[in-house]
């Protein structure tokens, strides 16, 4: 079993606009929604490759529940600790007139002392025979 731990995990949103005016409203287009992180990203890959893999990590609030859905349709185990905070978000937007990207990549929740504990008690009682990956980020306090 391949555990992967991904600390702060996003919610990827991204869509296009024809062009960005600076103090202007810019109407999105073709909106689309997405597990991010590099943790996620790798369960993800090596989930489809036929591994069986456990992702475990930190997700809260109504971006965390998003990406539970989201995550329902790959072949993967969860195993997420529930925190107090909300899940960070990426912002994408792709410039159609300009084929450049504005990328927004938010900080992420501060992760309490009994959140953390529990993720500890998780990974103690993992066997022997498994891969452990860290990957992605850290967040606040961690």
């Amino acid at each position: 079993m391949i555990v992967i731990v991904t600390f702060n995990p996003a919610l990827d949103i991204s869509g296009e606009v024809a062009r960005i005016i600076p103090d202007e409203k810019s109407y999105v287009e073709n909106q689309s929604e997405a597990p991010g992180g590099n943790g996620i990203n790798a369960g993800i890959i090596a989930a489809r490759l036929g591994s069986p893999v456990t992702l475990t990590g930190f997700l809260g609030g109504p971006n965390g529940e998003v990406i539970k859905s989201l995550l329902k349709n790959e072949k993967l185990r969860l195993g997420f600790v529930p925190i107090e905070g909300a899940t960070r978000l990426n912002v994408t937007v792709s410039n159609r007139s300009s084929h450049k990207q504005t990328r927004l990549s938010f900080s992420g929740p501060v992760i309490q002392s009994g959140e953390k504990e529990l993720l500890q008690k998780k990974l103690a009682k993992l066997g022997p025979k498994n891969l452990v990956v860290f990957g992605g980020s850290l967040p606040k306090r961690l």
